[in-house]
């Protein structure tokens, strides 16, 4: 009998035993923090901490059924990380605006490279200021009209394309699709100047790669690490792992790489008004007394110690890239929503195809200024984005101590604001299952709060690029709805699945059209 092999045996085992305890003590070390203090959530568990119901659930399911059951106020916990969840107005107040300083940064999941490391979305304090204050007059008004003949030509091709779906044997669409041509039709023409025309041809490599970098699924490994286990993400990048498929990312890569030499090879600032002649022409260069006001104007604020000087090459190269994802899949899904809601309500529908004649009429163009006089398509929007958030959760890491009405938040506490759950609060909305546009009317605004509708976020964090987005919806709406009735059909379901990631539905959102007869 080999004594020897035994002892090795259980040496090894007894390794093993240590290491897993040692692991179980580590990952629930900090589950007690919100018990101790009588705060209520879900049992957290090791490695995965609350996610499970996600997992079970879905995310969409699991945050709403939270806070109708836990309250405007609990914990919960990411992995083994600490998650304070608020969603009173007082708390939201101060951590969204007042001490905006002790909160001004996002929790940030990036895999440590330098382009990653350069998205807005991922800066923090000064060079997040810095990028900021220089990159939000680029959605001003006055910029946003200079796209409209982009977007008019977009929503022109993109009405032509439904009806040449509907006339087929089969008249159903995918409206996600469609819209996801549409959004990326104009995007690369607003942001890079470059005609992709993916509304003529949806198999476009433009299309193909985004809707790979967009295709993640809740239980790939990349997507488990980042949700349950971030501190691993820069590791395995060294190791050769990629948050995203490569191929794709150095496809928008060259992309943009591309469209900055051409703007830095013209030296006529005026010859391009897109966003990366824009982001090109802020390069190297002092931030003038006219772009503070302008940048103020919308939200962005100057400090006397922040450092004023121009974008850096990574910062336009990771930020054109940004814009050119973010603004295909969040536009998309939005305008996708809405035209679905659109053919399921019908009186909600004429009601807002009615208003667009009335301001419109026979125009061939959508003019800004009528886009602007449209309340009613506003209302309809809204609505869309109270069901179907851009940001169904909003996170804010707390930088220092701090105490706020009692509370001790501790430098590098995360906390979580429940975005969809508070569009999904009965005290705040009745029936919020339950589409309607008029919530939004005029003279409902007295009964709302700033806190209950903010779907690309609030304070001076909010989505940069929210005023374009919400214009390229409404100049597609109008071109569809002048031309087209949307109406439900067969492969229309009601309601619509989600799958466990977020407003993704694997099956399609399906509808049709009928000509109007104008």
């Amino acid at each position: 009998m080999n004594i020897l092999g035994v002892i090795q045996i259980a040496d090894w085992f007894l390794v093993v035993v240590c290491i897993g305890v040692a692991f179980y003590i580590w990952s629930t070390w900090t589950f007690n923090k919100f018990k101790d203090q009588g705060i209520p959530g879900p049992k957290p568990y090791p490695i995965v901490g609350t996610g499970l119901s996600f997992l079970i659930q879905g995310f969409i399911d699991s945050e709403k059924n939270r806070m109708r059951k836990y309250g405007n106020f609990y914990g919960t916990f990411m992995g083994r990380t600490p998650q304070w969840v608020i969603a009173r107005d007082e708390l939201l107040t101060e951590v969204l605006v007042k001490q905006f300083p002790c909160f001004g940064n996002r929790r940030a999941f990036s895999d440590g490279s330098e382009l990653v490391e350069s998205f807005l979305t991922v800066l923090v304090d000064e060079d997040w200021k810095r990028v900021r204050n220089l990159l939000t007059p680029t959605f001003s008004s006055g910029k946003l009209k200079m796209m409209m003949h982009q977007m008019n030509k977009c929503g022109a091709q993109l009405a032509e394309n439904i009806g040449q779906l509907t006339s087929k044997p089969d008249p159903a669409f995918d409206t996600k699709e469609v819209s996801g041509c549409y959004t990326m039709d104009v995007i690369g023409g607003t942001a890079f100047g470059v005609d992709v025309n993916s509304l003529k041809d949806p198999e476009s490599i433009f299309v193909k790669h985004a809707k790979k970098i967009f295709s993640f699924s809740l239980f790939s490994p990349f997507f488990l690490v980042a949700f349950f286990a971030p501190f691993l993400l820069k590791p395995l990048k060294k190791m050769g792992f990629q948050m995203f498929p490569k191929d794709s990312m150095n496809f928008f890569q060259e992309v943009t790489e591309e469209a900055i030499a051409q703007r830095k090879a013209n030296t006529n600032k005026g010859g391009n008004t897109d966003l990366i002649q824009l982001m090109v022409n802020a390069h190297n260069i002092d931030i003038t007394d006219e772009q503070k006001a302008e940048a103020t104007e919308y939200g962005a604020t100057y400090e006397k110690d922040t450092k004023e000087k121009g974008l850096k090459n990574v910062e336009i190269l990771a930020n054109g890239m940004l814009f050119f994802l973010a603004g295909y899949d969040t536009t998309a899904t939005m305008m996708s929503l809405l035209l679905y809601q659109l053919a399921i309500e019908q009186e909600v529908q004429e009601k807002l195809y009615n208003e667009i004649q009335d301001v419109i009429g026979d125009k061939e163009k959508v003019d800004y200024n009528d886009i602007m006089k449209l309340q009613y398509l506003d209302m309809c929007i809204n609505e869309t984005l109270r069901m179907y958030p851009a940001a169904p959760i909003i996170d804010r890491i707390c930088s220092r101590d701090v105490t706020i009405n009692g509370i001790e938040f501790k430098k590098g506490d995360v906390v979580v604001i429940p975005v969809l759950g508070i569009h999904f609060d009965e005290k705040r909305w009745p029936n919020p299952e339950v589409f309607n546009p008029e919530r939004f009317a005029p003279e409902e605004k007295k009964n709302h709060g700033p806190f209950d509708w903010m779907p690309f976020g609030y304070g001076p964090r909010n989505c940069v690029g929210m005023r374009l987005a919400l214009l390229e919806a409404k100049v597609a709406t109008v071109h569809v709805l002048r031309k087209h009735r949307l109406v439900t059909c067969e492969k229309t379901k009601t309601p619509l699945k989600f799958d466990k990631i977020g407003f993704r539905v694997k099956a399609g959102i399906w509808i049709s059209a009928e000509p109007r007869e104008n």
